[in-house]
């Protein structure tokens, strides 16, 4: 299968560019800030290792996040910004979902969005003037 994330480059210093400002139609970006952020890919077993910077994750991938690290998921108009010791899933529908831990939720001015969280989700719906948000908190009995 393909890699589950796909950096973004420019220039010869390998610096990591922003991804672009319209996300691809199968795809999720992502930014991790810190060194403790792994993924694991549809139908893989063991989990890998995921560097600081911003790129792609394709749908299906699962993220765990650990101390000191957080990251910021973009899909469809909805952003997702996970705390140290997150678990989310990018649905194959590029539904992002929160399994365990903390995040908060925005979408823009005039827009709608959905997290998936266990046994539910959290839906978001913004007004012409003004964008919607919500904090979420998923505890380790799955209760959100």
């Amino acid at each position: 299968g393909r890699p589950a994330l796909r950096r973004h480059q420019t220039g010869h210093d390998g610096a990591l560019s922003a991804p672009d400002a319209a996300p691809a139609s199968d795809q999720v970006h992502i930014t991790v800030t810190g060194r403790h952020a792994e993924t694991l890919a549809p139908g893989a077993t063991k989990w890998q290792a995921l560097g600081a910077g911003a790129g792609t994750i394709a749908p299906g991938t699962k993220l765990r996040l650990g101390a000191a690290t957080t990251a910021t998921l973009a899909s469809g108009g909805t952003t997702l910004d996970l705390a140290g010791g997150s678990r989310t899933l990018v649905g194959t529908d590029l539904l992002l979902g929160l399994e365990l831990g903390k995040a908060h939720a925005t979408v823009p001015a005039a827009a709608t969005g959905t997290v998936g969280v266990p046994g539910g989700a959290v839906e978001l719906a913004a007004t012409p003037q003004a964008p919607a948000e919500a904090s979420i908190d998923v505890n380790a009995h799955g209760e959100a």
